[in-house]
């Protein structure tokens, strides 16, 4: 019994002494702004580049009209590499033709703003954002914490004042891929912008 007694005196003196500390210094009330996640929508799209100067699909910039202010986490949505000289052709489904449009496998990747979430294992250097396939390619959704989320980007520091995109697509090699006749591809990224306001 003298123990516990010994114990619970021990606790009360701690709990007196830690009182006091308080009063003599107080620990300061600091009003925590808070802070509210919001998201944007933003398709960048190779065609409304600024083609009066002979800019290619492959390389090119995008300035926002409106400036994104303290982004934190850019996600890729959607993926669109349409190639205008692809085939056609019809499959017979219930005694109807379907129009089928066949693309050559190109494989590509892209870079954007510099930002670096794929390393490509010959060319660690480069700055690669995500993978390119010829088509259509809508990402899985994204789960409830974006830092586990393996198509999110965050942004470490904060990007204040977002107002442009430069895009690339590159090859295999980190180059820029070779375009011919600019006019037959078109490429298309729907992203999903998280911000602070």
């Amino acid at each position: 019994m003298n123990n516990l007694k010994q114990y619970q005196k021990e606790l009360n003196e701690k709990y007196k002494k830690n009182e006091n500390n308080t009063k003599s210094h107080p620990i300061p009330y600091v009003i925590k702004h808070k802070r509210k996640l919001v998201q944007d929508i933003i398709i960048i799209d190779s065609n409304a580049r600024n083609k009066d100067l002979y800019v290619l699909p492959n390389d090119f910039v995008i300035n926002i009209s409106e400036t994104l202010k303290n982004v934190i986490v850019l996600r890729l949505l959607r993926t669109e590499y349409l190639l205008n000289d692809a085939a056609f052709t019809t499959a017979l489904i219930n005694n109807q033709p379907v129009p089928l449009q066949l693309f050559k496998h190109i494989q590509a990747f892209v870079y954007l703003n510099g930002y670096s979430k794929i390393k490509l294992a010959n060319k660690m250097t480069v700055p690669i954002f995500s993978q390119l396939s010829a088509g259509v390619e809508t990402l899985p959704a994204s789960n409830d914490n974006l830092k586990l989320d393996p198509y999110a980007y965050i942004l470490n520091p904060i990007e204040e004042k977002l107002d442009k995109f430069h895009v690339k697509i590159l090859d295999e090699l980190g180059n820029k891929i070779t375009i011919i006749d600019p006019e037959k591809i078109r490429v298309i990224l729907t992203l999903a912008i998280y911000k602070y306001v």
